[in-house]
């Protein structure tokens, strides 16, 4: 399945405006983009003792407000069962190094505004804790 170029562009703003925002929040950033079996883990983080595997939905403002719906309902029990596996992946891959942690998945929507051919972000909104294990 190929991926319209425009899509690849505006995940990636996204996904970047994510980590900024992350940052400035007091997060160590540990990886991104994290391939573990069949799962993306968008952004892999520490605050504190608590180990954040962080999924985000990036819209485009007009998107947000048409059909699409927000970008958080992207995040269906299929996507969670392959965020869950790729998290327990990543610590076990990572030995003893996170065994401390608490960990904890939150989703992060960014919501982006078209400027001509620029984007620019106009919102974004962090869920800390939205799904666990059941």
């Amino acid at each position: 399945m190929n991926k319209d170029p425009d899509n690849v562009k505006i995940g990636k703003f996204g996904e970047d405006a994510a980590a900024k925002y992350l940052k400035k929040n007091k997060y160590r950033i540990i990886a991104r983009n994290v391939h573990a079996g069949r799962s993306e883990i968008d952004i892999i983080a520490s605050w504190k003792d608590t180990l954040v595997f962080a999924e985000v939905k990036t819209r485009t403002y007009e998107d947000s407000h048409l059909s699409f719906g927000r970008p958080a309902d992207a995040v269906n029990k299929s996507k969670i069962t392959y965020l869950i596996r790729g998290a327990d992946r990543f610590c076990i891959e990572n030995g003893d190094k996170y065994a401390d942690h608490y960990k904890r998945f939150d989703i992060i929507e960014v919501y982006l505004e078209k400027e001509g051919r620029r984007l620019k972000v106009k919102d974004i909104r962090h869920f800390e804790n939205a799904f666990g294990r059941n």
